[in-house]
């Protein structure tokens, strides 16, 4: 879209607020109502509140039922209400809660506090976690289709979950965080997919958020810029977002005279706004197509990501590159941040190397998009190397190296301490903030994509058999018949299982299973106590096994595993061993 396309649409644009410092941080001597009642008079029309916004979790509506007092004397133009239902707020904390009944309740209690009969937008105010997005997308469709609310919305979602919504309910709006320091909502394709598909965009924090009261002031460009323009530096800022496309900020005010601020919506001059894309580059994105940007792919050179789980095999394709030429950057080894990296990337090319593999995680759309228009700069195509291997195959990744690293099994103490100056040690919930980021990498957003297999367990040498020791005390008590069993299903023998209440009582016994089992025993424990999974040793994390593969020289592919009960097999199942045997089965032909 063009300038003066964009100019054009400026004149038609809502002004509009957001509302729920008005409930959290009020200014002494400054009326809510007041605040409202300028902002109002000064052109918004458009309010952006939330049920659980108030001073403490125990005053929800708070912020809809003062939306609805200065509402209710308001005679001017029509004013539209967006509220959000899909937080809780326990203790003060921030909780989502996407289930169908909840959303249902919230609503009714949303309808109340705001005295209307149906709501003019209606969002979900964060992804729920542990409930499915279809679930909640068809519990806001049912509330449009009973007439509760007229339009939906969604928050602070990605490209994928916006999509995965739309096949359930239309999505109207999409509300993200987005200003000058935070676009990751430009370079996650959030911003560019919801102006190519009509989806209104409204972007909350555009000033920074309250935690950076001032930056913009602060700011050298946009200080200059509004000195110029004869405007305040935060005018400049919503400006200039405005000229980034259809979008509509939501400023928060809590003076009477920012609430008025927040009904002006001026534009900027083309050097004005020259300046402030040069200022803050990623503008280019929605300026200039992308089509127009993108290097041919038959050019000289590339610039390869590997994206993929820690664990699952990165380093020996980009190894297998360095092999070939390509100048490898990891952050890791660097001791650096991402955003160093890709600083470097960007002077690794300007020096004419065209040729960069870059092995890291790069799990989402933004981050990617870094490397993406670091690389276009300087003309070079990008490739991704998607390693599509799951948390399984990541976990046992990630203990190989840990065992080859330190010989052991790091316990939680050890893991703290190394974890950000040794990649060798990280914790086990690596993956679960990996898979939280992890968004599907796709050629739209720039770049060729190359799947690769997950990485093969080794299954080679002979069997051997791990036995849960809780179905080994029981096999102890049948005698050597079942002694001879296991030694039948391979060798060694190895009592394996989580003890933090008698792990002391398992080294005692364990000259007592052996004697009556006729057959020599090893022991690969882990003593850690109950709560978060801090370790790799204890169920369903690998490392009991993979500990003692490499104790006796044997593969992961060829153990035996014996226990008991459906967590037992699946267990079985993600360590990859070669099968999985019923204690119940040994025990009865022991019998």
């Amino acid at each position: 879209m063009s300038l003066d396309r964009w100019r054009r649409t400026l004149l038609g644009m809502t002004a509009a607020m957001g509302c729920m410092r008005l409930s959290a941080t009020p200014e002494v001597g400054e009326s809510p109502t007041a605040v409202l009642s300028a902002a109002l008079a000064a052109g918004v029309r458009l309010l952006d509140t939330a049920d659980v916004y108030g001073p403490d979790d125990g005053a929800l509506g708070h912020n809809e039922r003062l939306i609805a007092s200065v509402l209710s004397t308001w005679t001017g133009d029509s004013v539209r209400v967006a509220t959000k239902g899909g937080l809780t707020r326990p203790g003060g904390r921030w909780l989502p809660d996407g289930r169908a009944k909840h959303l249902r309740a919230a609503c009714e209690r949303s309808l109340h506090a705001l005295g209307v009969p149906c709501i003019d937008l209606y969002q979900l105010h964060a992804v729920d976690p542990k409930t499915p997005l279809r679930t909640s997308a068809r519990a806001l469709e049912r509330l449009q289709r009973d007439g509760l609310v007229r339009k939906v919305g969604l928050c602070n979602v990605t490209v994928e979950q916006i999509e995965e919504a739309r096949r359930h309910v239309e999505v109207a709006a999409v509300q993200v965080a987005l200003s000058p320091w935070d676009m990751s909502a430009v370079r996650g394709g959030v911003v560019a997919y919801c102006i190519e598909h009509g989806i209104e965009l409204l972007l909350h924090s555009p000033l920074g958020g309250a935690k950076r009261k001032g930056r913009a002031e602060k700011d050298r460009v946009v200080a200059d810029v509004a000195t110029r323009e004869a405007m305040p530096a935060g005018q400049v800022v919503l400006a200039w977002l405005r000229s980034l496309g259809p979008v509509t900020p939501l400023p928060g005010a809590t003076r009477v005279v920012t609430g008025a601020a927040c009904g002006a919506t001026p534009s900027l001059s083309d050097k004005a706004l020259a300046d402030l894309d040069a200022r803050f580059s990623v503008a280019l994105q929605l300026r200039t197509p992308a089509s127009s940007r993108r290097p041919s792919p038959d050019g000289d050179g590339d610039v390869v990501m590997t994206v993929g789980m820690q664990g699952v095999g990165k380093t020996v394709h980009a190894k297998g590159l360095v092999d070939a030429g390509y100048v490898r950057l990891n952050r890791d080894e660097a001791g650096s941040t991402l955003a160093k990296l890709h600083r470097k990337l960007d002077a690794t090319l300007a020096a004419g190397n065209r040729r960069v593999v870059l092995d890291n995680t790069y799990p989402s759309r933004a981050i990617r998009n870094e490397v993406v228009e670091v690389a276009w700069r300087h003309g070079v195509p990008v490739r991704v190397l998607w390693m599509q291997a799951g948390v399984d195959d990541a976990r046992i990744g990630v203990v190989d190296r840990m065992l080859a690293a330190h010989g052991g099994l790091l316990g939680p103490a050890e893991i703290r301490t190394l974890r950000n100056k040794d990649m060798t040690a990280l914790p086990p919930s690596v993956h679960a903030r990996y898979t939280a980021a992890f968004e599907t990498p796709t050629e739209a957003e720039g770049f060729a994509v190359e799947p690769l297999a997950a990485r093969a367990v080794v299954a080679t040498g002979p069997s051997w058999v791990a036995v849960d020791i809780a179905v080994l005390r029981q096999l102890a008590d049948t005698g050597d018949a079942a002694g001879s069993a296991l030694k039948a299903l391979g060798d060694p023998v190895v009592a394996v299982g989580w003890t933090p209440s008698d792990s002391d009582s398992v080294e005692e016994e364990l000259p007592r299973w052996q004697q009556a089992l006729g057959i020599t025993l090893t022991a690969s424990t882990c003593a850690h106590p109950a709560g978060p999974l801090q370790c790799w040793c204890r169920p369903p994390m690998p490392g009991l096994l993979c500990a003692a593969a490499r104790m006796h020289g044997r593969t992961l592919g060829r153990c035996v595993f014996v226990g008991e009960g459906a967590f037992a097999e699946r267990f079985a199942a993600a360590c990859r061993v070669e099968r999985f045997v019923a204690g119940s089965s040994l025990i009865g032909s022991a019998g």
